[in-house]
């Protein structure tokens, strides 16, 4: 009886450190979130000075509200280790998820070098990609729980990864070419500048590029809903879960501030049809995306976690 009653206190008690753990959680990405927005708004705000002053007070309380989170999660568990080891279950995750989001992308600058690419030659062939792209995602979901179901995590986002990162060099040919160009060289060094290697249309590489990007691309987002899934304690599921989305979507916004100053850097502008640096940053981006495999050991390596 005795046993029983400790066995329902240990686990009485571990449904509080998962509640607090999720709450901070959710706490902590609302401050991020908070933080993104006041940097996003500088160009409205007149006086700089005050900004920076804003900035450094956002900051502070950011770093202070972390450390309080931090005490109120841990500090009246009576089982440290446990405590420990149930603030890591949610914070490893988490952390691996907000970094394999926040990688620099060159997806945007793809999608307006592709609407200017075919836009003067039929203003419909650009929404024709994109419905071939949704298309071939929804195959690409169904192919990764054919062969992803049940397998461990940590093999699931090294291959997938892998296979999608080289899925997205399939855009670096098409992105060489300049927007008079009608078609993609499939060739590069002499034969090339002499104009004697194999040429195909640019629509037509652009409609395969898509099949290939959207069939195998989808295998490089899928495991992170999974992993959301799996890391949320059985008590907390959907608050947890959706804690995790918002961990996701702050990464992808930390994203696109990572990849502006690329950008700008590459010389990469639609108001001067300035396109010389995508092929570049497509480059930086995969390998930035298979970089952080680096962190896989940080994810815990369930099983069947893709049913």
């Amino acid at each position: 009886e005795e046993e029983t009653e400790s066995g329902s206190e240990i686990l009485a008690e571990k449904r509080v450190l998962d509640v607090r753990f999720v709450m901070g959680l959710c706490a902590a990405v609302l401050l991020v979130e908070i933080l993104l927005i006041w940097i996003s708004v500088k160009d409205l705000v007149i006086n700089e000075d005050a900004w920076w002053n804003w900035l450094y007070a956002l900051l502070a309380i950011v770093a202070v509200a972390g450390a309080i989170l931090v005490k109120v999660a841990v500090g009246k568990a009576t089982n440290k280790r446990r405590e420990f080891d149930g603030m890591l279950r949610l914070l490893m995750p988490a952390l691996f998820l907000f970094v394999y989001n926040a990688t620099p992308s060159a997806g945007g600058e793809m999608y307006t070098y592709t609407y200017r690419l075919f836009y003067s030659d039929s203003p419909c062939r650009f929404q024709y990609l994109q419905l071939t792209s949704s298309a071939t995602s929804v195959v690409g979901y169904l192919l990764y729980g054919a062969m992803c179901n049940r397998r461990r995590i940590r093999s699931v986002f090294l291959v997938t990864t892998l296979v999608g990162a080289l899925a997205g060099l399939v855009w670096v040919p098409l992105s060489n070419v300049s927007l008079n160009a009608s078609c993609v060289p499939l060739g590069s060094g002499s034969d090339a500048r002499d104009g004697h290697t194999p040429c195909i249309d640019k629509y037509a590489y652009a409609v395969l590029a898509t099949i290939i990007a959207g069939l195998f691309g989808t295998f490089a987002s899928a495991p992170s809903t999974v992993l959301a899934t799996e890391s949320s304690p059985k008590d907390q599921k959907t608050i947890a879960y959706a804690v995790f989305l918002s961990v996701i979507d702050s990464g992808a916004s930390a994203s696109g501030w990572i990849t502006a100053p690329i950008v700008r850097r590459l010389d990469i502008d639609y108001m001067t049809d300035s396109w010389g640096g995508v092929s570049t940053l497509i480059w930086i981006s995969t390998l930035s995306q298979v970089g952080v495999l680096l962190l896989l050991p940080l994810v815990r390596n369930f099983q069947g976690g893709a049913q």
